[in-house]
C-alpha cells in the first residue's frame, strides 16, 4: 500500500489509494482556512488552478474548484494543463491571492498531488505548508457546508501562454537562433502545451517527440537511463535534446553523441551564461548542488548560500538576500527572479542562448566547465536517522566537517575536502525513500565514498 507524502514540497500519493477525493477535499478546505486567517482571503478574491497532464488531474481540479468557488465564493482562474512555472506566473499576472498546481512532478503517472501557492506565485513556505498539514492531522479544519455562491470560473489557458512567452523574452532577451535545431521531448507532460510555440516565438527550429498529452514513452523523471535513447530520433540538423518531466520544472539534455547532461551540468551552463557581468553578490542553491556550480560562481567572485533541498527553501533565501539567481542542481533547473520555481523551459533556453552566442558546440562548452563527477542513488526501507548517525560517527572518527540543513530528516553532508562531499537526506516527494549523493573532482574518490555509504545502507 502506498503512503501519502505530505511535506514542504506538497502532497503526493497514488491516485485512488493513498490520495483520494477525501484527501483532496480536506486539503482544499485546510488551505483556504489558512489563507482566510493569515492572508485575509475573502469571497470575490481570485485563486489560480493549473495542472499537469495526468489523467487524474481533472478530477482533482474539479473537487478543489467546487470547494473554493461554491463554498467560499472565490473566483477561479483555470489555466488548464500548463507547466508549473506558468501556473505560478498566473498568480502574479492576474493579481491572485494564491492557488494550486495539481502535479506529482517527476513521480510516475499513477501518482498525483498538489502544491499550494502564495500570493507571490511561489510554493508556500515550509512553515505555512507545515501549518496546513498540521491542521489536517489535528482536525482543526473547518469543512463548512456548501454556501449559496455561484461558481465563477474563467479559463485563461491561451492568454497565460502568451504572457509566459513575454516573461521568457524579458529574461532571455533577443537571440539569433538561426542555424540551431533542437529536439523537444515533453514525454506527454505539460510542456507539450507550450514548448513548441515558445520556440516559434524565439525563432528556434525544432523537432518533437512525446507531444501527446498523458502518453508517456519513458519514465517521467528525465535521467541518464531514461532519456539517452532520444538520440535515435535526431535528424541531421539536431544539436541536442531537451527532455522534461511532467510539470516541466526539470530538464535534462542529450547531446549528439547520446551523452546526457544532468541537471547539475545544465545549471552549470546556465550560470556560465548568467553570472558574468551580472553584478550579483550571492547565488542560492540547495545543498545537493554540485561543486561545479560553486566553482563557476567563485570565478566571478559570487558567494554561494546553501539551503535544504526544496525550491521553497531556495526561493525564501533568495528573497531574504535579494538574490536574482538560484538553483537546485539535483532537481534539474535554475530559478531566475521574478520566477519563483525551477523552470525547465527557461533553463533550456538560457543554455541554448549560450551555445548560440559563444559559437561553440555543446560539447565544447561542457569541456570548459569545472570537471566534477556526481552520482546519486536512492534507497527504500532505510532509516535516515541510522544513516545520519553513521555519517556523524565516520566524520568524528576521521576529523571531518559535517554540514546540515533543515530538521532531522534534512540534508547532512560530509566534507572530505574543498572538492568532495557525501550527502544524505530523506525524500520529501517519495515515501520511505532516502537519497544519497556523492560529488567531487576525482571520479574514483566519488565512487569510493559512495560505495562506503552503500555499505552503511546494507
Amino acid at each position: 500500500m502506498s503512503k501519502l507524502v505530505e511535506s514542504l514540497s506538497g502532497v503526493r500519493g497514488i491516485w485512488g489509494k493513498s490520495l483520494d477525493a477525501e484527501v483532496v477535499l480536506n486539503y482544499a478546505h485546510s488551505y483556504i482556512n489558512f489563507m482566510i486567517k493569515n492572508y485575509k482571503l475573502v469571497s470575490g478574491d481570485t485563486l489560480i488552478i493549473g495542472r499537469d497532464s495526468r489523467v487524474s488531474g481533472l478530477k482533482i481540479s474539479n473537487i478543489i474548484t467546487a470547494v473554493w468557488a461554491e463554498v467560499y465564493g472565490v473566483k477561479i482562474i483555470d489555466v488548464g494543463i500548463v507547466p508549473t512555472p506558468v501556473v505560478e506566473l498566473a498568480v502574479r499576472e492576474y493579481g491572485a491571492k494564491g492557488g494550486v498546481i495539481i502535479t506529482a512532478s517527476h513521480n510516475e503517472p499513477e501518482f498525483n498531488g498538489f502544491k499550494f501557492l502564495s500570493g507571490s506565485g511561489g510554493v508556500m513556505y515550509a512553515r505555512d505548508m507545515n501549518k496546513i498539514i498540521y491542521n489536517i492531522h489535528n482536525k482543526l479544519v473547518n469543512t463548512r457546508e456548501r454556501s449559496d455562491y455561484e461558481q465563477v470560473v474563467e479559463n485563461r489557458h491561451n492568454d497565460i501562454i502568451l504572457r509566459y512567452i513575454k516573461f521568457l523574452k524579458d529574461i532571455v532577451g533577443e537571440v539569433d537562433f538561426s542555424g540551431m535545431s533542437v529536439l523537444l521531448d515533453p514525454n506527454g507532460g505539460a510542456a507539450a502545451t507550450c514548448v513548441d510555440v515558445v520556440c516559434d516565438a524565439f525563432g528556434l527550429s525544432y523537432i518533437t517527440k512525446g507531444v501527446n498529452l498523458g502518453q508517456f514513452w519513458r519514465k517521467v523523471e528525465p535521467r541518464q537511463d531514461t532519456i539517452y535513447s532520444v538520440v535515435d530520433d535526431f535528424d541531421d540538423n539536431t544539436q541536442f535534446a531537451a527532455c522534461f518531466d511532467c510539470d516541466a520544472d526539470r530538464v535534462e539534455m542529450v547531446d549528439r553523441t547520446g551523452d546526457v547532461l544532468s541537471g547539475q551540468k545544465v545549471v552549470g551552463l546556465m550560470f556560465q551564461s548568467l553570472l558574468p557581468n551580472s553584478g550579483e553578490k550571492t547565488v542560492v542553491t540547495n545543498d545537493a548542488t554540485s561543486g561545479l556550480v560553486s566553482d563557476i560562481a567563485h570565478q566571478y567572485n559570487i558567494d554561494i548560500q546553501e539551503v535544504e533541498v526544496g525550491e521553497a527553501n531556495v526561493v525564501e533565501k533568495m528573497e531574504g538576500l535579494g538574490a536574482k539567481f538560484g538553483a537546485e542542481g539535483s532537481s534539474g533547473g535554475g530559478i531566475i527572479n521574478p520566477g519563483k520555481c525551477r523552470d525547465g523551459i527557461l533553463s533550456f533556453l538560457v543554455v541554448a542562448k549560450l551555445i548560440s552566442q559563444s559559437k561553440k558546440t555543446l560539447n565544447q562548452l561542457l569541456s570548459e566547465l569545472p570537471q566534477y563527477e556526481t552520482i546519486a542513488k536512492k534507497f527504500t526501507g532505510v532509516s535516515v536517522s541510522d544513516l545520519r548517525s553513521k555519517f556523524v560517527e565516520y566524520a568524528k572518527c576521521n576529523s571531518l566537517i559535517i554540514k546540515t540543513t533543515g530538521d532531522e530528516t534534512g540534508g547532512m553532508k560530509i566534507l572530505f575536502d574543498n572538492s568532495h562531499w557525501l550527502w544524505v537526506r530523506a525524500s520529501k516527494t517519495e515515501a520511505d525513500t532516502v537519497r544519497i549523493i556523492a560529488d567531487g573532482k576525482d571520479s574514483q574518490k566519488v565512487l569510493d565514498v559512495l560505495e562506503m555509504a552503500q555499505k552503511w545502507v546494507d
